[in-house]
């Protein structure tokens, strides 16, 4: 329930702060987000060919024990994200964004868990009513609804806030992109993780008693 206070808070703070400057704050923030995400998704599915860098480390200062695997695929990670930061407002400059995006929530998903049903039920319904608020019944209040603005970015040059995945309208004569914001993948992501973690962990128990 406590992700329905903080993300409003967040969402006011973006919508009262919306400006070039913080536009550039936040795709700082997402780039070192989609950097650790691609380069998490990357070793992931690369440790399968390259076993041997996956499993050798080397001790890194401030960060510790890092596998040669980890070294060698984040530079291409950090050049990927710095050169989508330069060229965002390029025609294709979506692809990447949707490529840091969705490595990032891959990521997130893995690392944070739902601990029971009950939670997971709690969480998609409060984001349920967060949705219906911010974007239908905040035009009451604010004269226009809250996470349509942030999510187009107005008062800035961008496209919107680079916190979600862009698909270009292919066959609308009035182009444009469709988006969706990476918090209506996440949420039910980590429902659906949780149950793909509870099937497995009964399929695993009920072979070993087959055993």
């Amino acid at each position: 329930m406590m992700f329905v206070v903080v993300a409003s808070c967040f969402l006011i703070m973006l919508y009262k702060l919306m400006s070039a400057w913080f536009i550039d704050l936040l795709v700082v923030i997402f780039c070192i987000g989609g950097v650790e995400g691609l380069q998490t998704c990357l070793v992931a599915i690369l440790s399968r060919w390259f076993t041997s860098a996956a499993g050798s480390f080397v001790k890194v200062p401030f960060f510790g024990a890092i596998s040669y695997l980890t070294m060698a695929v984040s530079p291409f990670c950090v050049v990927f994200a710095v050169l989508w930061a330069i060229y965002r407002q390029f025609p294709y400059a979506w692809i990447a964004q949707d490529i840091l995006g969705i490595a990032l929530i891959v990521t997130v998903i893995q690392i944070v868990r739902v601990p029971n049903l009950k939670v997971g039920s709690v969480l998609l319904s409060c984001a349920f009513l967060y949705d219906i608020f911010w974007v239908f019944v905040s035009k009451s209040l604010f004269h226009e609804s809250v996470m349509i603005a942030v999510a187009r970015g107005d008062n800035t040059d961008e496209d919107g806030v680079p916190m979600l995945l862009k698909i270009p309208r292919m066959f609308d004569p009035w182009g444009g992109y469709s988006i969706i914001g990476f918090g209506d993948i996440l949420l039910p992501g980590l429902v659906v993780a949780f149950a793909l973690r509870s099937v497995c962990q009964r399929f695993h128990r009920s072979s070993h008693s087959f055993i």
